[in-house]
C-alpha cells in the first residue's frame, strides 16, 4: 500500500465511530482565490488582485483530501468543488490538483467563465470531470462589458475549445451554462439556448443577485448604500429577489449546514458566501484550521454559529438557494431551448391539448416509459421539478390537474401555479400516502387529492378570479429526508400522466 492508504486505513480502524458518519456529498475546495473577470456585483470580482488573493498549495490540497478521507468527512461518493469564489482555471498546477483526485477516485467540478482555459499537462486524464459550469453573464460583447468584462469571441472560442478538449481526455462530464439574466440582457436568451442546443450544453438560466453576502443582507434588510442601489435597480431583478427571500420557509435548513467549504488557505469558513472584505474575514466566518479539527468539531462549527441566523432571518440564505428561473423571458420556440439531459423541451409530450406551451425540467431527468413520464432525480442537491407555461389559458378560474405516482421512497410532490402577472399565486405540498395536501400557500380555487387507478393520483390546484392569461406551472419532487437534503438516484421518481389545464 501506498503511504497515505496506509494512514487512511489505520485512522479508520482507530475511530470507528468516526468512520460511520455519513459523508458530506459535496465540498468545496478554493483551489484559487483569484478571478479575471470584474463583475460588479461579485466581491470577488471587485478584490481580485488584493494582496490576499492566491492559489492553494498542491500539497496542501492532497492533505486536505486525506484529513477528509480519513476522518470520514468524504467518501468516494463525494462530488468535490474546485472553486469557491475565484476562477479554477487560472491556477498553475491545475494538472497536479486533477490527478489528485484521479489517485483517490474522487470526481470532481469546475466552474468557470471561460476566459482562459486551464494549462493542462500532455497526458492529463479529465474523465473524473462530472460537472462542467460555465457561467455567462449574457450572450454579447455588450453584456460582458457590463459584468464580466472579458472579450466575449474569446469566451466562445473557449469553451468550444475546452468541450472537445476535455472529451478527448476522456470526460463525459455534463456541461452547463449557468446564464445569469439581467435586465439588459432578456433578449439574449434565445441565442443562448441555441447555442447551448448546437453544442451539446444544458441551458440553466437564472436571475442575477448579489453575489456579494454583506450588499445581498444590506439590500435584504434596507440598508444597501445609495449608489449600489441606483445601478442595481437598472440591471438587477430586484423585486425577483425580495419575494423569493419573503418565502423563506419557517423550517429551512440551510444546505450550507451539509456541505464543507475550504478557502486556498486550507482554512475551513462557514460557507461559500463567507463575506471577505479587505485581507480579512468578517467576524463568525473563519472556523479554523481545516488539518486541524476532527469531523465532529468541523461539523459542530458549521451547524450551531450564530452568524447564520442573521443570514436565514431575513431571507439571504433562501434566496442564494433558489434559482429563479426567467420562465416569462424564455424564447417561445420550443426548437430554441436545448434538449439535452437537464433542460429539455416537451413539445407535445405532456400538454398535448395545448398548441402554444413550453416546458423543461430542472435538475433531473425526464424518462418516457409505460406508465406516462419519469420525473427522476439526478445527482444535485436543490429541489428537481417540471415547470412550464401555458398560452392563453381561457377562464376566470385556473386549474392544473396532475395523475402522478411515486415509484421510489418519494412520496411527496409540490405543485405551484400562478397567472402571468404571478398577481395570483397557489402552491401546495401532496403527501401520496396518506392522499392529503399540507403546507398550502395562496389563494385557492382548491387544493384537492384522490386515488386514482393503477396507484396514480389525482392532483388538482387552482386559483381564482384570473382573466385568460399565460399560465405558470410547476411541479417538483419534494427533495428532503427527514428535513435534511440529500442526493437522490435514479430509484427516486414520480411518474407523470395526463396533466391537463382548464
Amino acid at each position: 500500500m501506498v503511504p497515505w492508504i496506509v494512514q487512511r486505513v489505520a485512522k479508520r480502524m482507530a475511530n470507528l465511530s468516526v468512520s460511520r458518519r455519513l459523508a458530506v456529498a459535496e465540498m468545496f475546495i478554493e483551489i484559487d482565490a483569484r478571478c479575471n473577470a470584474r463583475c460588479f456585483y461579485c466581491d470577488t470580482g471587485n478584490q481580485s488582485r488584493l494582496p490576499h488573493r492566491k492559489w492553494m498549495d498542491v500539497g496542501v490540497f492532497e492533505r486536505i483530501l486525506d484529513h477528509a478521507l480519513v476522518t470520514g468527512l468524504i467518501d468516494e461518493g463525494t462530488l468535490v468543488y474546485l472553486f469557491d469564489r475565484g476562477e479554477p482555471t487560472l491556477h498553475p498546477e491545475f494538472s497536479s490538483i486533477v490527478r489528485g483526485l484521479d489517485r483517490r477516485s474522487i470526481e470532481y467540478c469546475i466552474s468557470t467563465n471561460c476566459g482562459m482555459p486551464p494549462r493542462l499537462d500532455e497526458e492529463l486524464s479529465m474523465a473524473g470531470l462530472r460537472k462542467l459550469v460555465i457561467s455567462m453573464p449574457g450572450f454579447s460583447q455588450g453584456s460582458y462589458d457590463r459584468i464580466h468584462r472579458l472579450p466575449f469571441d474569446k469566451v466562445l472560442h473557449n469553451i468550444e475549445f475546452m468541450l472537445a478538449d476535455f472529451q478527448s481526455r476522456g470526460s463525459t462530464a455534463q456541461a452547463i451554462m449557468s446564464f445569469h439574466v439581467y435586465r439588459f440582457n432578456t433578449d439574449e436568451l434565445a441565442p443562448a439556448a441555441e447555442f447551448c442546443k448546437k453544442k451539446g450544453i444544458i441551458f440553466a438560466p437564472y436571475f442575477a443577485y448579489f453575489n456579494d453576502t454583506v450588499w445581498s443582507l444590506d439590500f435584504l434588510n434596507g440598508r444597501l448604500s445609495d449608489n449600489v442601489l441606483a445601478r442595481a435597480k437598472e440591471e438587477l431583478f430586484l423585486e425577483k429577489l425580495s419575494e423569493v427571500a419573503s418565502q423563506t420557509p419557517t423550517n429551512f435548513r440551510c444546505p450550507q449546514y451539509d456541505r464543507i467549504t475550504i478557502n486556498e488557505l486550507g482554512e475551513l469558513v462557514l460557507c461559500c458566501g463567507a463575506p471577505r472584505p479587505g485581507n480579512s474575514y468578517l467576524d463568525g466566518y473563519r472556523l479554523g484550521n481545516f488539518l486541524e479539527l476532527p469531523a465532529d468539531e468541523v461539523m459542530r462549527l458549521k451547524t450551531t454559529s450564530k452568524t447564520c441566523k442573521t443570514c436565514v432571518a431575513c431571507g439571504n440564505a433562501y434566496l442564494v438557494h433558489s434559482c429563479i428561473r426567467p420562465t416569462e423571458y424564455m424564447p417561445h420556440d420550443v426548437s430554441a431551448i436545448a434538449t439535452d439531459s437537464n433542460i429539455k423541451a416537451l413539445d407535445g409530450m405532456i400538454l398535448s391539448r395545448w398548441e402554444k406551451q413550453w416546458a423543461a425540467v430542472e435538475n433531473a431527468s425526464l424518462i418516457l416509459n409505460e406508465d406516462g413520464m419519469n420525473l427522476v432525480e439526478d445527482r444535485s442537491f436543490g429541489f428537481h421539478r417540471l415547470l412550464g407555461y401555458v398560452e392563453e389559458a381561457s377562464g376566470t378560474d385556473l386549474t392544473i390537474t396532475v395523475l402522478a405516482k411515486a415509484t421510489g421512497r418519494r412520496s411527496q410532490l409540490m405543485l405551484d401555479l400562478c397567472d402571468e402577472g404571478h398577481q395570483n399565486y397557489a402552491g401546495a405540498t401532496f403527501d401520496m400516502l396518506c392522499c392529503a395536501p399540507f403546507d398550502m400557500r395562496g389563494g385557492f380555487v382548491r387544493a384537492e387529492m384522490s386515488e386514482s387507478a393503477n396507484g396514480f393520483y389525482r392532483i388538482s390546484l387552482g386559483i381564482q378570479n384570473t382573466p385568460g392569461c399565460r399560465l405558470h406551472y410547476s411541479i417538483a419532487l419534494v427533495n428532503r429526508h427527514d428535513g435534511v437534503r440529500y442526493r437522490g438516484n435514479a430509484a427516486d421518481s414520480v411518474v407523470l400522466k395526463g396533466i391537463d389545464v382548464r
